[in-house]
């Protein structure tokens, strides 16, 4: 646990210094002003307490969280959950965030002013439902949030680890196409020359690119290095720019396809909860929309909320803004049959399912490729030294 030291007067106005273990900063300011009746005028963390780092706990820990509180509610009251999850969930940083949480919880402020002012671990979504569910019922709104994000993270996991494999193909193939470029064919070309022996035409192909990787190689990699670093700064900080790529993106195929229903099945999924538990539709798909990290589809689903504010059916402003035509059928049968919320929870099913689809797809089509970029330098290389060979043979013969 963390160590602060700190200054400040007593009850009897006579000036105290000292150190005290605490979660965090605010902990140790109401331990020393409720338990010691000290005014603190200045505290610090000392050096081996300091983060290094964002501080930002895990999503597992969030989920954790979310999870343990929605189940304690049922029999505790909500001062009394913080206080059981905040010590078992394994994750320091998560611990002291839950610390700050139950103290404010405990002075009388509402739950979501709280997690309001730790943006870092707790989104807008998170804190616009539970503060609806204070309003009405909040065991079922966080057992509704906990849902929605292990299925978000099922979600990603599931992409990541079908991506994993073709991009680890990918990368050991270009490793292994430069080493042979840079290595193995200047060592074959200086046994050809000492040999008196004319390089074959497939060996003179190979050694003109291993020239070239020789000699401009570094230039290239420095060069590489320095366009992704301008290209990734400028994507960060023009939204124009950002906006443009991520339509890019989601145009190219089978990976733009799972892009998209990645998170549409996110937004779905948010949308739901926060229409569930009684917030209006616009602010309801304008919020949900705010998590999307594709700046092209939040910008669509963006104009669905406004058209919507002006009193247009939702459905029709999904279809006009060119989202998935499966979403603007399942809001529309949901809005004119009075199920919304359900038609909602059913699309978010689908587009995981379908993102599933997609991964597999997109891996069955990323491991041929990984394999010809791993065999075509050397079976480029084989072919040379066997024309080598061949030629070497037929000049002892003759």
């Amino acid at each position: 646990m963390p160590t602060f030291h700190f200054a400040g007067v007593n009850a009897l106005g006579e000036p105290v210094s000292g150190s005290i273990k605490a979660p965090s900063e605010m902990v140790a300011r109401d331990s020393l002003g409720s338990r010691d009746q000290v005014h603190v005028s200045s505290i610090r963390p000392s050096f081996l307490s300091r983060e290094w780092g964002s501080g930002k706990p895990k999503p597992a820990s969030v989920l954790l969280f979310t999870r343990m509180t929605a189940s304690l509610l049922r029999s505790l009251t909500l001062q009394e959950s913080l206080e059981v999850t905040r010590d078992d969930l394994g994750d320091a940083r998560m611990e002291r965030v839950l610390w700050d949480v139950s103290v404010h919880v405990r002075r009388g402020r509402s739950l979501a002013d709280t997690l309001a002012e730790h943006p870092a671990v707790f989104d807008p979504v998170y804190v616009a439902a539970v503060r609806a569910g204070e309003q009405a019922n909040l065991q079922d709104v966080m057992r509704m949030l906990a849902e929605s994000r292990r299925r978000s993270q099922e979600t990603r996991r599931k992409v990541v680890k079908g991506l994993a494999y073709p991009a680890t193909i990918l990368g050991v193939g270009t490793v292994v196409s430069i080493l042979i470029l840079y290595v193995v064919v200047p060592r074959f070309a200086k046994a050809v020359a000492d040999a008196g022996a004319e390089a074959p035409l497939i060996m003179r192909i190979m050694l003109g690119a291993s020239h070239v990787l020789t000699v401009a190689g570094p230039a290239m990699l420095l060069g590489g290095v320095l366009l992704g670093w301008v290209g990734v700064r400028a994507y960060r900080t023009r939204e124009g720019l950002r906006t443009r790529v991520d339509g890019a993106m989601l145009r190219i195929p089978i990976l733009g396809t799972l892009l998209s229903q990645a998170a549409l099945a996110a937004w779905a999924r948010l949308f739901a909860i926060l229409y569930s538990s009684g917030s209006p539709v616009a602010a309801a798909v304008e919020m949900a929309a705010q998590t999307i990290g594709n700046r092209k589809l939040r910008a669509q689903l963006g104009a669905v909320s406004r058209g919507h504010a002006h009193g247009r059916p939702l459905w029709q402003e999904m279809q006009l803004a060119g989202i998935a035509p499966i979403a603007s059928k399942l809001v529309r049968v949901g809005e004119e049959g009075g199920r919304l919320g359900e038609m909602l929870a059913e699309l978010a099913e689908y587009f995981e399912e379908e993102t599933s689809y997609s991964v597999d797809k997109l891996t069955s089509r990323l491991e041929p490729l990984a394999i010809i970029i791993i065999m075509v330098p050397v079976a480029l290389l084989v072919g040379g030294v066997y024309a080598l060979m061949t030629a070497s043979m037929q000049a002892v013969t003759s």
